[in-house]
């Protein structure tokens, strides 16, 4: 078992020894989540920054990005530390566990119940020996029986996505890869409010995920603003005009309200399209 924190930017790993009961429980713990009929025979899809469904599993490749591959090449090279001083319990917010059959090893992971936000007025105490002491709340953890990330080799299955984000730390490669973006846009030199967006990027999570799937595609931002007068007709469509309400162009430059950044980032991903067979004018969600 490990406990996992991250310290100005990179992940620690903490190993302490596990006692064989312990183990067993951890194995239970696995087992347990995934006798419940809710949690089996459950789609996997590719994980996508965007789209994000709570009734789906989503499945990454060990290697797609760099902040999870220096996580898990640390549990591969045991790249951990053994001693626990110094280390306070309200530092870890995730655990893992690698468990070893005969042909195959996996990990999951999950996060800590801590005892210490149970409810004020209430007393935790252990009976050992014809003794009550009492447990204190800030040197106890509880897991919280739910396995939210699973590793078998070169792949990863996501099945709490926020946990997922938060267990490798890629909010910094959002905002990392919506710089690379944005930067590339600003040379085009249409967007009125450039500085506007580049703070509601680096500030708004959401904003960041989708700029960074959009970076994916530069050829999609390179026609969308080599062509940016064409936006007049998105912007005018009695179908899409709504969905766009708060953004303008005008003396070849796009401007948006304060609060219409959102609609703006799904304008500029050009999302809006008409189907070729119904001549459905509509916007594409998964962007």
């Amino acid at each position: 078992m490990y406990l996992i924190r991250y310290k100005n930017g990179s992940p620690l790993i903490y190993a302490p020894e596990i006692q064989q009961d312990v183990q067993v429980e951890l194995v239970n713990l696995f087992l347990d989540d995934f006798k419940k009929e809710k949690r089996r025979g459950i789609q996997q899809e590719d994980y996508d920054f965007v789209v994000s469904n709570n009734d789906l599993f989503y499945k990454i490749g060990k290697d797609k990005y760099k902040e999870i591959s220096n996580l898990c090449d640390k549990f591969v090279a045991n790249n951990h530390i053994e001693s626990l001083d110094n280390l306070y319990l309200n530092q870890i917010f995730a655990y893992g566990v690698r468990v070893c059959l005969e042909e195959f090893e996996f990990m999951y992971f999950g996060s800590f119940t801590m005892i210490s936000k149970i409810k004020k007025g209430r007393i935790l105490a252990n009976l050992n020996n014809s003794e009550l002491k009492v447990i204190k709340r800030n040197e106890t953890l509880g897991l919280d029986g739910s396995v939210k990330v699973i590793w078998s080799g070169n792949e990863i299955l996501a099945l709490n996505t926020q946990f997922f984000e938060r267990l490798f730390d890629l909010t910094k490669m959002y905002r990392n890869e919506c710089k690379s973006v944005l930067s590339t846009i600003s040379e085009y030199a249409v967007i009125d409010n450039m500085e506007d967006l580049i703070e509601h990027a680096i500030s708004d999570t959401r904003i960041a995920k989708r700029l960074t799937k959009l970076n994916s595609d530069p050829e999609r931002v390179k026609a969308f603003f080599e062509n940016v007068n064409n936006v007049e007709e998105v912007l005018n469509s009695p179908n899409l005009k709504e969905k766009f309400d708060g953004i303008k162009y005008m003396d070849e430059k796009l401007v948006y309200d304060e609060g219409g950044k959102h609609k703006f980032i799904t304008l500029i991903t050009d999302a809006a399209y008409k189907s070729i067979v119904g001549q459905q004018e509509r916007v594409d969600k998964s962007l």
